[in-house]
Order: structure tokens, then sequence, then C-alpha cells
């Protein structure tokens, strides 16, 4: 479908602004990616001033933005992101900090206490959560299945029973 150049004029003023969208999803990051991602895609520094700002060498720091802006770009990170507000405060934690910070499982672990098997069993309950949030396309059914999925399974029953 052709459209005229007016009504492309009028489609793209109505979308959101790059600018905007980077903010938003960099509102997960720590304080100092945080201020890296605004810097360069915000602002328009370039990554040589931003290199000798930081003290790092431009290839490090360019191979840092190009990480982030993978991360701020992928659909874990934008599921994730959008499912915050229907987890459970200490999911959320999780979710932060695994998906926003980008915590290796080990700091994970010393940070918040708990074995590795018992992370990743966390990991796995919330990764479920943000799958099935994904799927819920009316608004009134969200909680209705994160209350579900934050159950314990029944115990299955044998054939002996």
């Amino acid at each position: 479908m052709l459209r005229s150049l007016r009504e492309n004029i009028a489609r793209t003023c109505c979308l959101p602004r790059n600018d905007a969208l980077l903010l938003n999803r960099a509102r997960m990051l720590p304080r100092d990616e945080r201020e890296l991602v605004v810097a360069f895609f915000v602002h328009g520094q370039s990554v040589k001033s931003l290199a000798s700002l930081v003290g790092r060498p431009t290839g490090t720091v360019r191979s840092r933005l190009w990480r982030l802006a993978r991360r701020l770009a992928s659909q874990k990170f934008l599921d994730v992101m959008r499912a915050l507000p229907y987890l459970s405060p200490e999911d959320a934690a999780l979710a932060r900090m695994r998906y926003g910070q980008n915590l290796p499982r080990r700091v994970l672990c010393s940070r918040l206490g708990i074995k590795r098997y018992a992370l990743t069993r966390r990991l796995v309950n919330l990764n479920a959560q943000v799958q099935a949030l994904r799927r819920v396309r009316n608004p009134s059914l969200v909680r209705e299945a994160i209350d579900r999925l934050s159950q314990p399974a029944a115990p299955a029953l044998c054939a002996d029973d």
C-alpha cells in the first residue's frame, strides 16, 4: 500500500522518538552505563570524547556501547522491563540485577546469599512469569496468570495410589 508524502510525515510525527525510547529503557541500567548511553545516543557525544572522560581506550568504550545497545534492543530485556510492575518485589529485584545490571550468576548468589541451584530455580520461575506475561494480551488476566505461576505445583499422583 502506497502512502502519500503527507501521510508518511503525519505518521512519523506520531511515532515515539528514539531518544525517548532509549531513556525509558536505560532506566533499568546501572548509573554509569545509563549515563554512557544517554551521552552517546541521546546527546550525540563522540566515542573519543567519552573515552577521554571515562579514562578508557576508545575501542573499549565502543565495544561497551555496542554491548549496551544490543542489551537494550533485546527482546528479553524488553519483556522483563514490561513485566516488572506485575512481579513480586523479590522477583523484580532479581530481574533488575540479572537483566538490568547484567550481573553474573556467581555475583547474584553471593548478593542474595543462596546456592546456585536455588538461583537457577528462581531464574527459571522468573523466566516463566515473564513469558506468561508476554503471551497475555488482556491486562486484566495478567495478575491471575502471575498468581497461578507463583503457586507451587500440585504433587503428581502415582498409578499405585
